[in-house]
């Protein structure tokens, strides 16, 4: 029945009747699941938020919803009663299934299972068991387990294989802890053997550093000038992405930018445009051309973006601008506003003249407030107005409640105040204010401020809705 169960949650289908005399028999004999039945059992149930109580419809699983039901409530309590019988996998299935419940009711169980590891850690001297704890206690446990285990994997880091090495990087970066010297000790053996592990290892090990605030210069120029060395068995595609962590951790790793800049200034065309509009960002922002100094120093955003590699890579974006859509646009328009080169301002221009052509065969509002985000404060005011009167003409029809928003944010991002646009979405705005989280109502404020706009109506509404809600803010959001 479980392995059918699992079929279905693939298919996102809800298959109330199971579910039903499953739960019954369940909760009427909950003893005899063995662990591995119950953890399947546990993490379908609270997905589904499946009860006997349920509307019988085979409507799709709701992932968000409340996760109190009694089938839910009888497995967490057999759970918690049997939890000395779980082994380490077994441990790290259920602490991920109860990650994802949020439900204050699996709380003990919670705490059970870290104090329980607590107790296990001493005890056990296999580096795989431990990393995969890493893995079950998670982002939210106590530093002190999580300093307890990130020692004892230091502690038999003479056993460590090419995998431990690895593990052990995004064990430490899912409990969000960075043990230096456990680092160190990884990365001198990762950088002394890149050919054992896969791009997506190498990948996910860059992305590790950035998550734990990591830096290893012996490490990030290893793999950079392995990229490099191995370069025809790599796609761009691939190049590109290992670029991108790079950048988060301000490194520059010249032989791979030497090698793909080489690529790109041969054969440009061969870029798709997704990838051209992400060579153009990091090319841009490394200021790194063929004839560089070969040293990997930090990222310089303040400098010159006139190399051969960019500038190959500005005339092949302007001669295929037509097949770009709105979304690659505002990527674009971004990336040249970041630039300040001289050598853009054409293909601004091109860019600003597609986009007046655009407009009023536009009737989309979440295309036209991505396109306000694409032009940018510093484009033409015939421009400004033609969008936001174009998104005007629309408010007839019932705008979302996102739309109410990026209308705010679009209008501040082309520094524009069209007051009756912004009088409309501040009236829907102000009756729904429930629809919009912490972060969007702070946003919509810092934006009626960017483009002086004054609303007592939608201000008085939000402050109203924060005073009655005070208990679900921090002091710190109030």
């Amino acid at each position: 029945v479980l392995k059918i169960l699992q079929a279905f949650e693939k298919l996102n289908f809800r298959p109330v009747e199971l579910l039903d005399v499953l739960a019954e028999r369940i909760i009427q004999d909950p003893e005899n699941l063995p662990i591995n039945d119950l953890l399947i059992a546990l993490r379908l149930f609270s997905m589904a938020n499946h009860d006997l109580k349920d509307i019988k419809t085979e409507c799709t699983v709701n992932l968000a919803a409340s996760h109190d039901s009694r089938v839910a409530q009888t497995l967490l309590r057999v759970a918690q009663e049997h939890s000395n019988q779980f082994d380490v996998k077994s441990l790290r299935i259920l602490s991920r299934t109860l990650h994802e419940m949020k439900s204050s009711n699996a709380q003990p169980l919670r705490e059970a299972i870290r104090l329980l590891l607590l107790d296990r850690i001493p005890e056990t001297s296999n580096v795989a068991t431990l990393t995969t704890l890493m893995h079950a206690v998670g982002e939210d446990s106590p530093l002190e387990l999580k300093k307890q285990l990130a020692s004892k994997v230091f502690s038999l880091s003479s056993e460590f294989t090419s995998a431990d090495h690895f593990y052990v990087f995004s064990g430490l970066a899912n409990i969000g802890l960075n043990h230096t010297p456990l680092l160190d000790t990884c990365s001198k053996k990762l950088a002394e053997n890149l050919h054992d592990y896969s791009f997506t290892q190498l990948l996910t090990v860059l992305k590790c550093c950035h998550e734990v605030k990591y830096r290893n210069y012996t490490l990030f120029s290893s793999i950079s000038k392995h990229m490099a060395d191995t370069i025809d068995t790599w796609r761009d595609q691939q190049v590109l992405k290992i670029l991108q962590p790079f950048e988060k951790l301000n490194f520059r790793p010249v032989e791979l930018l030497d090698v793909l800049a080489e690529k790109i200034i041969q054969d440009p065309e061969n870029l798709p445009i997704n990838d051209l509009l992400i060579a153009l960002r990091l090319f841009s922002m490394a200021n790194h051309d063929l004839k560089d100094i070969k040293t990997e120093c930090t990222v310089n955003l303040a400098v010159s973006h006139d190399s051969r590699v960019v500038q190959t890579l500005l005339r092949v974006a302007q001669e295929h601008l037509n097949q770009f859509d709105v979304k690659s646009l505002r990527i674009l328009s971004r990336t040249l506003h970041e630039m300040k080169s001289s050598n853009a301002q054409p293909l601004r221009e091109a860019i600003r003249l597609l986009l007046l052509d655009r407009i009023p065969e536009t009737s989309n509002v979440p295309t036209l407030t991505t396109l306000m985000h694409a032009v940018g404060k510093d484009s033409p005011l015939e421009l400004k107005k033609q969008l936001a009167s174009k998104v005007f003409s629309l408010s007839s029809c019932e705008f979302t409640s996102a739309d109410h928003f990026y209308i705010f944010t679009g209008l501040a991002n082309i520094g524009l105040k069209h007051t009756p646009l912004l009088d409309t979405c501040s009236k829907k705005l102000a009756e729904n204010l429930h629809d919009y989280s912490f972060s969007k109502l702070l946003t919509v404020l810092k934006c009626c401020h960017e483009v002086k706009y004054r609303n007592y109506t939608l201000f008085s509404s939000i402050s109203k809705h924060m005073a009655d809600t005070i208990d679900t803010w921090r002091d710190q959001q109030v």
